[in-house]
């Protein structure tokens, strides 16, 4: 278990608005409060979403993973510093198969705590993205490219680092 910090964006930010908030935070998630709770999205979600539905809104987009709320009002640290808070916490991530537990928004950033360690690495990790130059809604991580030459994996045209 561990803690995690991502922007938050508004459920009617569009997807590129959601990479532009990744791209400043350094990053590769968001976290979108919708009237039925909090959802992280990760960059695989979003750049799968804007490569087959275009450029939607953040709140139409499924998460890969579930997020649940802390309890009450439990805080993030709160949970990492009392072990028996904590384990209450596993405990209910577990329940409902929840891989990020939601507390609250402090400056613009969603702050929760990741059911592992791992989890807390990939939203960490600062990918290097880009979009085709001829369909503005494929954009990449490097290791998508196709290769040789980094290319666009769907009509092979030139890209921009974004």
């Amino acid at each position: 278990m561990d803690q995690a910090r991502l922007p938050l964006v508004a459920a009617d930010s569009d997807l590129n608005q959601a990479i532009v908030a990744m791209k400043d935070n350094n990053c590769s998630g968001v976290v979108v409060e919708l009237a039925s709770g909090a959802r992280v999205l990760d960059i695989d979600t979003i750049l799968h979403t804007l490569r087959k539905e275009g450029n939607v809104k953040v709140r139409s987009v499924k998460a890969r993973v579930r997020t649940t709320m802390l309890p009450g009002h439990l805080s993030v640290s709160a949970v990492m510093t009392n072990g028996d808070t904590r384990m209450d916490v596993q405990e209910l991530m577990d329940r409902e198969s929840a891989v990020y537990a939601f507390a609250d928004v402090v400056g613009g950033m969603g702050r929760l705590v990741t059911r592992h360690e791992a989890y807390r690495d990939v939203l960490a990790a600062v990918p290097s993205m880009w979009r085709c130059r001829q369909v503005s809604t494929d954009v990449w991580l490097t290791h998508e490219l196709r290769q040789p030459g980094n290319k666009c994996r769907n009509d092979g045209s030139d890209v921009d680092p974004i």
